[in-house]
């Protein structure tokens, strides 16, 4: 869908005309009319203004829902898929390092000096901390 059908859609669900679309743009209702038959394309910041008006993010206006839904899509895989295998493994790597540590401080590496199995150990927990930090962060709960 490009930007002048999803427009007139929007405008239509709101029960707008282009008349009243217009006033609140502060345009005229030919400006309106000629960006849904694609004949023009409103400046940036009318596009932020019937961004706000619809409720729906500029990039969607710009590129069409279709175009959205799959780059939505996309977002939707990586958030569900990759990043809990990418959590997991540097969930993996900070156990593996937490044991070593705790190795390297047993007998089994006696030889190990004991600010190596502390810097061992204190990478281990930061890398775990960290890692969970940028999830939070990434996933907008922080």
């Amino acid at each position: 869908m490009q930007f002048g059908e999803l427009l007139a859609k929007r405008r239509k669900e709101a029960n707008l005309s282009q008349e009243q679309l217009a006033e609140k743009l502060n345009v005229t209702r030919q400006a309106v009319s000629k960006w849904e038959s694609g004949a023009s394309m409103p400046d940036i910041e009318t596009i932020k203004q019937i961004s706000d008006i619809f409720s729906v993010s500029i990039d969607m206006l710009i590129y069409g829902e279709d175009r959205f839904q799959k780059k939505q899509m996309n977002r939707d895989i990586r958030t569900q898929i990759i990043e809990p295998i990418f959590m997991a493994v540097v969930f993996v790597c900070g156990i593996v390092l937490f044991i070593i540590s705790m190795y390297a401080y047993g007998e089994l590496f006696q030889p190990f000096p004991l600010r190596v199995s502390l810097f061992l150990c204190t990478v281990s927990l930061l890398y775990f901390i960290v890692s969970k930090i940028i999830s939070l962060i990434h996933h907008n709960r922080f």
